[in-house]
């Protein structure tokens, strides 16, 4: 090898008998191999540090893809959760109508109120009702603890939505059974007048002696309509000497009610009548003083004071 004018010449002998051979590399030659190089090995050193972020990505991109699968079964079983809890609330949103129907009330929340219902229970039937789920969490560890509390508020609603539907349909029992027993209690004042004599004792009109009187005269105009005062059959509609032209009707829970005087009567034994039906109007007949009617109410056969059982105002 020797250098000649920027030059470089190496020779190149060979162990075998061939002629010895020369090479001639500039210095220019040397410098651009050396530049190549350097660039060979920076290429090289780049390729390799986008290798490495290439795999932590495609690692995230696996977490993500795990993260976007879990999130996805845990929204269809929340989906089927809350298809399942709204439809036993409608459930119980038509019970609470029909109740609403029974008692002839616009709101229900007022009777509900005054019932022993624990206040969770009150909270589901309030309108407008909405549930805050939680921002999708950036882990598998995080989404499990995320939703966590979410699954137990809606195990909790499916645990407290079959009490709330029992204590409604236990109302429902309660209300339907205290609605008979109001239309079958005479509890409406008969006719229209002012009361001339009461129940109890009394100086009698014609003997003037003291006896027991056992219901309430109520002064009236001849023809003044008179009602039944509750649901019940009519036993009996005929003339019954000084009662006069007479109505009885019997009702439940053993209550009868009596009807006498009348001036006619537009029902007949056998005959169903509710609560405000109307079945006769006040007369003067049998042994009477002038058009009035008088009214009994019996309980288990014993007469009772009317006025214990209908409005005093």
């Amino acid at each position: 090898m020797k250098k000649r004018n920027n030059r470089l010449t190496i020779m190149f002998i060979p162990h075998y008998d061939s002629n010895p051979r020369s090479f001639v590399i500039t210095h220019k030659a040397i410098l651009i191999a050396a530049v190549i190089s350097m660039l060979a090995v920076v290429s090289f050193s780049l390729l390799g540090n986008n290798y490495y972020f290439m795999l932590s990505q495609m690692d995230e991109l696996k977490q993500l893809r795990i993260i976007n699968d879990l999130q996805g079964e845990q929204i269809l079983s929340l989906d089927e959760e809350t298809k399942a809890i709204s439809q036993e609330l409608k459930s119980i949103e038509a019970l609470d109508r029909e109740v609403r129907s029974i008692l002839e009330l616009e709101d229900f929340q007022e009777i509900l109120s005054e019932m022993e219902v624990p206040e969770k229970q009150h909270s589901l039937l309030s309108r407008g009702t909405s549930y805050d789920f939680p921002v999708p969490p950036e882990t598998t560890g995080e989404v499990r603890e995320g939703t966590f509390g979410l699954y137990e508020e809606l195990d909790q609603i499916k645990i407290e939505l079959p009490l709330t539907r029992a204590a409604m349909e236990d109302l429902k029992v309660l209300v339907e059974d205290k609605k008979e027993q109001l239309a079958g209690t005479p509890t409406i004042w008969p006719t229209q007048g002012r009361i001339t004599s009461p129940f109890g004792e009394r100086r009698a009109p014609y003997s003037r002696r003291i006896e027991f009187h056992s219901g309430i005269d109520i002064g009236a105009s001849r023809g003044t309509p008179v009602y039944a005062t509750a649901r019940g059959v009519v036993e009996m509609a005929a003339y019954n000497g000084g009662m006069g032209r007479m109505v009885t009707i019997k009702h439940p829970y053993e209550h009868r009610t009596l009807f006498a005087h009348l001036t006619n009567y537009v029902v007949e034994a056998g005959d169903s009548v509710e609560k405000g039906d109307l079945i006769g109007h006040v007369g003067s007949t049998g042994f009477s003083t002038g058009p009035h009617l008088h009214y009994e109410v019996h309980v288990n056969g014993q007469p009772m004071d009317p006025m214990l059982f209908i409005p005093q105002n």
